[in-house]
């Protein structure tokens, strides 16, 4: 059910960012960037309020995602960086059982002017994306101590964008009934991606 949800949001999200590509004013183009960054989020809450496929439909605290504001500094560029031999793994979850992942290749980034890597995953029930588990400095403080996801459309390009402020906490984080992949430790990154959804107790 999460990831079924995660692809319609995934499409409204490229739908949206594609309107942004096209019709964005050439003088102001981080202005248009932010509102569609905006639009997203409402739908994303409202689909939380009032979805019945919500993941806090059954919950009397129908806890609502929380975000930092968004910052075109964690919009990056990415270079994929193939791997030649391609293992697929069982990625363990949350509640103990397994997601088939395949190892697809190295995202080659910077932020704030340093050199990171992730590891970008195919989930092989959904095999047009690459799924991008992490954590950072912030998992524990201000964002869910169990990291965060990321999901971009997979190509035959080898430039991909990278934007953390789409960041998503996984379903696991509002209702402990769903299974989430656990992030690999090959994914941890050594600086604060402050960025994308927070956690509910740094809401403010």
């Amino acid at each position: 059910m999460e990831s079924q949800l995660k692809s319609r949001l995934v499409i409204l999200l490229l739908i949206s960012l594609s309107f942004f590509i096209s019709s964005c004013d050439e003088n102001n183009p981080n202005e248009k960037y932010f509102e569609e960054i905006k639009a997203y989020r409402h739908d994303v809450k409202e689909f939380f309020r009032n979805s019945e496929d919500s993941p806090v439909v059954d919950m009397t605290d129908k806890v609502i995602p929380h975000y930092f504001e968004p910052k075109v500094e964690y919009k990056v560029e990415a270079y994929l960086e193939e791997f030649s031999e391609k293992d697929t793994l069982e990625m363990l979850t949350t509640q103990s059982d397994v997601r088939k992942m395949i190892r697809f290749g190295d995202l080659k980034f910077k932020v704030n002017d340093e050199k990171f890597s992730l590891t970008a995953y195919v989930n092989i029930e959904h095999p047009d994306s690459f799924f991008i588990p992490f954590h950072d400095e912030t998992n524990g403080v201000s964002t869910y101590e169990a990291g965060r996801y990321l999901d971009i459309e997979k190509s035959k390009a080898t430039k991909y964008i990278l934007d953390f402020n789409l960041a998503y906490n996984p379903y696991c984080y509002y209702n402990a009934k769903y299974s989430c992949p656990i992030v690999p430790t090959d994914n941890y990154l050594k600086t604060k991606i402050e960025a994308g959804e927070k956690s509910y107790n740094d809401s403010h």
